[in-house]
C-alpha cells in the first residue's frame, strides 16, 4: 500500500541530513512527479515578477495598455472573486438550510453548478466593462493579481508556489503573444492556438487543486473553490472574451441557466439519496446494581428498532450515566445482562492535611473503551485535579472529567479534595457498537452513521 512504502521510505531516511532543503513538488495526470528544491522559489519568483513587469512596460510604451485600463482590470477581478465567492456562500447556505446532509456537502453535480455560477458571475462582471477596456488592459490586470499571491505565497507557504509559478509564467507567455504579436486580427485562429496552448498549465495544475479543496473540505468551504476558480478564469480572460465575443450576454446567460440546472438537480440527487433517519441504540449496564436497558430516541421505528422494543417499553433517562445524576428523556426496554467488565479504579496514594485528601487514583477500563466519564456524586469541594501530571481546569459546579480517546493503559488521577463524607466516583465507559447478549445484537452489521450505536458500562466507587 502508499502507506507502507511511505512507511518504509521515512524509515529510510538518513536523520543526520538536516540541512538538506524542502522541495518542492506535484504530479502531472496522476502518472509523472514533478520536484525541484525550494531553493529554486525565490529565484522563480523574482524571474516572473521581472517578466511581468518588463511586459507592463512595453505594453504602456506602445500604448497597447493604459495605467487606467490595468487597474480596471484588477479591479473587474476582485470584483468577480467577491461578488460569486459571496453569492455562492449565500446559496450554499440556503441549500444546506434546505437539505443538511453529507450527501449534498460531497455532491459533485452541486460542485459544477458552483463552477457554472462563477463562470456566469465572472462573465457578467466582465461584460460590464468590456467596452471600456481592451482584452489586453483585462488580461494584464488579472495577471497583477496573480503576481501578488505569488509573492505572498514565496514567504507564507513556499511549497505551493507552482500553483502560480508556472500557470504565471505561461499566461505571461500569453500575454507578450497578444501584446507583440503583429497581427491585426485578434480572434484569428493562430491567437487562438497561442493563448489555448499558454493556458494549459494553468488548467491541469489548478484544477487538481480545486478538485481536492473540494475532497477535503467538502462544500462548506464553497467560498475557497468559487475563489480559486475565479482566480483560473482571470487567467482565462482571452479564452472568456472570445467567447462572449458575438454576444454581450449570452454567454453569461447561458452559463447561469447551467448552473441553475445543476444545483436542482444536485439538490434532487441528494435529497432522495439522503438515509432515512437512523435510530441510534444504547446498550447501558450498571455494573452497581446487575440491570441493563436498550436506550433509543426512537425517531422512527423500524425493522431494526422493533428487534429490541417490542411496543411495551417506556420513557425515562439514563440518570445513572450522566453528568450529575442527570439525562434526557429515551425510549427504555429491559436489555439482557451481558458479561462485560465494569471500569476499574485503583487508590495508588492518600494522604490527608489539614482537612484535604491527596488522591491518587489509577482508572483503566478492561474492554478497552474509546471514551472515560468520571463523575463525583458526593458533596465535595475539588481543589485541584491532574490527569498524568496535566493540570485540569476547575470547575465552578459539580467536578466531572470526559476523556475522549481514552488510554488503553489507563490514566493516574490525582485529586485535592476537601470534603466531611466518602468520596463518591462514578466512572462511566463508553464503546461504539452493541455487545453480543441476544439474537438481534448479535446479528447487527456495522452501521456507518454519525449517530453510531453504543455501550455504557457504569461503575460506582466510595473512598
Amino acid at each position: 500500500s502508499y502507506a507502507l512504502a511511505l512507511t518504509r521510505r521515512l524509515g529510510d531516511l538518513d536523520l543526520t541530513q538536516t540541512k538538506e532543503r524542502n522541495a518542492v513538488y506535484f504530479d502531472l495526470f496522476g502518472k509523472f512527479l514533478v520536484h525541484y528544491s525550494s531553493a529554486w522559489v525565490i529565484p522563480l519568483t523574482l524571474v516572473v515578477s521581472a517578466l511581468f513587469l518588463a511586459l507592463l512596460i512595453v505594453g504602456l510604451r506602445k500604448q497597447k495598455l493604459t495605467v487606467r485600463g490595468v487597474a480596471l482590470g484588477f479591479g473587474s477581478l476582485f470584483v468577480s472573486v467577491l461578488v460569486a465567492s459571496l453569492f455562492g456562500w449565500l446559496l450554499w447556505n440556503a441549500l444546506w438550510l434546505l437539505r443538511p446532509s453529507a450527501e449534498a456537502a460531497q455532491s459533485r453535480l452541486l460542485l459544477f453548478g458552483f463552477i457554472a455560477l462563477a463562470i456566469a458571475t465572472t462573465l457578467a462582471v466582465y461584460a460590464l466593462v468590456r467596452n471600456r477596456v481592451s482584452l489586453q488592459d483585462l488580461a494584464t490586470g488579472a495577471l497583477l493579481w496573480w503576481v501578488l499571491l505569488m509573492v505572498v505565497t514565496t514567504f507564507v507557504l513556499p511549497g505551493a508556489t507552482f500553483v502560480f509559478h508556472w500557470p504565471l509564467l505561461f499566461s505571461l507567455i500569453g500575454l507578450a503573444w497578444i501584446l507583440l504579436a503583429p497581427t491585426d486580427k485578434p480572434h484569428s485562429l493562430l491567437n487562438l492556438i497561442v493563448i489555448s496552448v499558454c493556458a494549459l498549465p494553468a488548467i491541469i495544475l489548478m484544477a487538481p487543486v480545486i478538485y481536492q479543496i473540494f475532497v477535503g473540505l467538502t462544500l462548506n468551504w464553497s467560498i475557497v473553490v468559487i475563489a480559486l476558480m475565479v482566480l483560473l478564469f482571470g487567467l482565462l480572460l482571452p479564452h472568456l472574451r472570445l467567447i462572449a465575443a458575438p454576444f454581450k450576454w449570452f454567454a453569461p446567460g447561458l452559463s447561469a441557466v447551467a448552473a441553475v440546472v445543476l444545483l436542482v438537480v444536485g439538490v434532487l440527487t441528494t435529497a432522495t439519496a439522503t438515509e432515512k433517519p437512523f435510530n441510534r441504540i444504547v446498550y447501558a449496564l450498571n455494573a452497581d446494581n446487575g440491570k441493563a436497558v436498550w436506550a433509543s430516541d426512537l425517531t422512527q421505528r423500524d425493522d431494526r428498532t422493533s428487534q429490541f422494543f417490542t411496543g411495551n417499553e417506556a420513557k425515562g433517562t439514563l440518570a445513572d450515566f450522566g453528568y450529575g445524576g442527570k439525562s434526557r428523556e429515551y425510549t427504555l426496554n429491559p436489555a439482557p445482562l451481558g458479561q462485560l467488565p465494569a471500569p476499574e479504579l485503583s487508590v495508588l496514594e492518600k494522604k490527608e492535611s489539614d482537612g484535604v485528601q491527596t488522591l491518587r487514583l489509577r482508572i483503566t477500563s478492561p474492554r478497552q473503551a474509546g471514551t472515560m466519564s468520571i463523575y463525583l456524586d458526593s458533596n465535595t469541594q475539588v481543589l485541584s485535579s491532574s490527569v498524568n501530571n496535566k493540570q485540569m481546569d476547575e470547575l465552578k459546579d459539580r467536578w466531572g472529567l470526559f476523556v475522549d480517546g481514552f488510554p488503553k493503559e489507563g490514566i493516574e488521577l490525582v485529586l485535592q479534595v476537601r470534603t466531611a463524607e466518602p468520596l463518591k466516583i462514578r466512572l462511566v465507559d463508553q464503546t461504539y457498537g452493541l455487545p453480543p447478549v441476544n439474537a438481534a445484537s448479535s446479528q447487527q452489521p456495522p452501521v456507518s452513521s454519525a449517530r453510531p450505536d453504543s455501550t455504557l458500562v457504569v461503575k460506582s466507587f466510595s473512598l
